[in-house]
């Protein structure tokens, strides 16, 4: 799926699981959606844009990957937030800290969600990498359907409060995301990424 779906479902998700626990929910949630496509980008993928379809979704995107990136997140987000109360509490401010759970639980749900859309499409993703490198996909939708766009949307502007701000950031995030992907993949975004990529789906039927 697109960056911008990840970034809208995991806004609504992580303000489903724990807008009334952690401060600035739908923000973490559109960061933790696209953690697996960040970690991605700031690892980098040897060899030459043609290599992409083969190379992404790999580790990052693997049940272990996701697993190292919940808890990394987590502890990152968490540690800040308590740094940030150590500093400010002494200049007399209060801030709210959220706990380590709803915290965790929050992330997780954003950061699955990553795959489990990703396993939908005809692209698919390998799950039990590095043990396997197996494609699984249920061929369900195309990798940009609007449909993820309009639902996670009408529940993040139409909820209990407006949320234009997190909004914005989801457009910011998964746009760039996005452009920076197709520009340094631009194989699969041309007429001829779109026959590689349907040569090589048939291939490893």
């Amino acid at each position: 799926m697109d960056n911008l779906a990840h970034a809208l479902v995991g806004a609504a998700l992580m303000r489903a699981v724990a807008d009334r626990h952690v401060p600035r929910a739908a923000l973490i949630g559109i960061v933790a959606a696209n953690t697996p496509d960040l970690t991605e980008l700031s690892i980098g993928l040897p060899g030459p844009p043609a290599d992409y379809l083969v190379l992404h979704r790999g580790i990052t995107h693997s049940l272990i990957g996701a697993a190292v990136e919940i808890v990394g997140l987590t502890l990152l987000i968490g540690a800040g937030w308590r740094v940030a109360r150590w500093i400010l509490s002494r200049h007399g401010r209060a801030v709210a800290v959220p706990a380590w759970g709803w915290l965790a639980a929050g992330i997780g749900a954003a950061v699955l969600s990553h795959l489990y859309m990703d396993w939908q499409g005809s692209y698919g993703w390998r799950p039990f990498l590095p043990w396997s490198g197996t494609w699984y996909y249920l061929d369900w939708v195309a990798i940009v359907d609007p449909f993820f766009w309009l639902v996670p949307l009408v529940a993040l502007a139409w909820g209990a409060e407006r949320h234009w701000t997190p909004l914005a950031a989801a457009l910011v995030v998964g746009g760039t995301i996005t452009v920076f992907s197709s520009w340094s993949a631009p194989t699969i975004w041309s007429p001829r990424g779109s026959s590689l990529c349907m040569e090589w789906c048939a291939s490893s039927l």
